[in-house]
């Protein structure tokens, strides 16, 4: 490929990225904004970044999360404490959110990479490793990668250092000196983008240590004399890949839904991240939750996961002539908390029809939130998907839906009856019209 048209493909990736076109926004290590104060920023992002390997790192970041709220188990991210700690209380905090899986291998990394952090200087902290290198990549690869290996397991490898560095300059606004040095990090999310690219051969895509750094050192020479970094494409080739390869230069089909976020007066409505569960798991398990909702039950925490995973995929395969599902978490502005679901579908009853559904945690019943979040689906459906007609059913005794309905312009129509025997969950419902023509 010529330099000229590959770079060409390089600006183009980077402004997909830019305007949201290559889905999935949020990186794992977002979860920690505004949670973890900028000054322990360093201490948290590098032990945890010693065990994001060979996992799925939404969810470690999210344990991460989890653990850093708890008062009883913050202690683990302070090195000098993590350095020093019992092996069995050390392991019991880090078990506790699952920020360790392997109830000794990890407690160790985690304990042998808080004491080399610890050992590096009188402050004790990664602030103090740093500028015991005078903040200079070189000098730290010296260190971390050759002199003192052994006391930075995983964190010292090519692919999780390089990242490290990236991550700590992105998150807590550490500035390199032979800022240069930072390689891209070729997990195999990057190793896919750059076969793709046509950078290298498909025989990278083993992952050995040696393909990951032929991958490196090919980014290095692609890019010398760009003005870019090998390291600022990480982002965006990692989410290329993980979206799929959606074509460059051109938007999507895809990103009307994946990339959708609807925003009211209380509330952002936008597609489930798989950091959703628990709190919607939360908003939707009050006993009475399904009573108006044929054939649901209360679900486990396991099975609120898996809807999560799927509806995420079929956010993928949405288009406008073809609905698979789009479902939706609704997210209370003032505490940021998962409050409930919306979405559109096909009608259970003619899936040929698009069907408007939504839940809201009881503990929010009553305050027009409902309203709000359906209101601002059907205007995006009429609106941003120019769909014609949007339908659905209520139980004739779940008089609050019923008014919800009518506020956003849903017409009764009639009453469905003599259903197939499969769908006899829904006789007596009532079937609602929300027609784009009578806006």
């Amino acid at each position: 490929m010529e330099q000229d048209t590959f770079l060409h493909r390089i600006k183009a990736l980077i402004q997909a990225h830019e305007e949201g076109a290559l889905g999935g926004e949020v990186m794992p290590e977002d979860v920690l904004c505004g949670l973890v104060p900028q000054d322990e920023l360093p201490d948290v992002l590098t032990l945890g970044m010693s065990l994001n390997y060979q996992r799925n790192a939404y969810a470690l970041w999210q344990s991460i999360a989890d653990t850093y709220c708890d008062e009883g188990a913050r202690w683990v991210f302070v090195p000098k404490e993590a350095a020093k700690a019992g092996r069995d209380v050390l392991r019991e905090a880090l078990l506790r959110h699952r920020v360790a899986l392997q109830p000794n291998r990890h407690p160790d990394i985690w304990q042998r990479v808080a004491q080399g952090i610890a050992r590096s200087s009188a402050r004790g902290n990664v602030v103090g490793l740093i500028e015991s290198a005078d903040s200079d990549i070189a000098r730290l690869k010296t260190v971390m990668q050759q002199e003192r290996k052994r006391d930075f397991p995983y964190l010292s490898g090519p692919k999780i250092f390089n990242y490290w560095l990236y991550v700590l300059e992105t998150y807590a606004g550490v500035r390199w000196k032979s800022r240069e040095l930072i390689t891209v990090a070729p997990d195999t999310h990057i190793l896919k983008a750059t076969v793709q690219l046509g950078l290298c051969s498909p025989d990278i895509l083993r992952g050995a240590a040696e393909d990951r750094q032929a991958a490196a050192d090919a980014w290095e020479r692609a890019l010398a004399g760009s003005g870019w970094a090998p390291i600022d494409i990480h982002t965006p080739l990692w989410l290329w890949s993980r979206a799929g390869f959606p074509a460059l230069g051109e938007r999507s089909a895809h990103h009307l839904f994946r990339d959708a976020r609807l925003e009211t007066e209380r509330l952002i409505i936008r597609p489930y991240k798989p950091e959703d569960a628990r709190e919607l798991w939360a908003a939707v398990s009050s006993p009475d939750f399904y009573a108006f909702i044929p054939g649901e039950c209360t679900p486990t925490l396991e099975e609120i996961e898996n809807v999560i995973k799927w509806s995420v995929s079929c956010c993928e395969r949405n288009t406008k002539e073809k609905i698979v599902k789009f479902n939706l978490a609704i997210i209370e502005k003032e505490t940021k908390q998962v409050i409930g679901y919306c979405g559109l579908g096909p009608y259970d009853v003619d899936p040929a029809q698009t069907e408007l559904y939504y839940g809201i945690a009881e503990s929010r019943s009553g305050q027009g939130i409902a309203t709000e979040a359906a209101r601002a689906l059907v205007n995006f459906g009429f609106e941003v998907l120019e769909l014609e007609e949007i339908v659905t059913t209520v139980h004739p005794e779940n008089r609050a839906s019923v008014r919800i309905l009518e506020k956003v312009g849903f017409r009764y129509v009639d009453k469905l009856c003599n259903l197939p025997k499969e769908l006899m969950e829904f006789d007596g419902y009532d079937y609602y019209v929300g027609r784009r023509a009578d806006r």
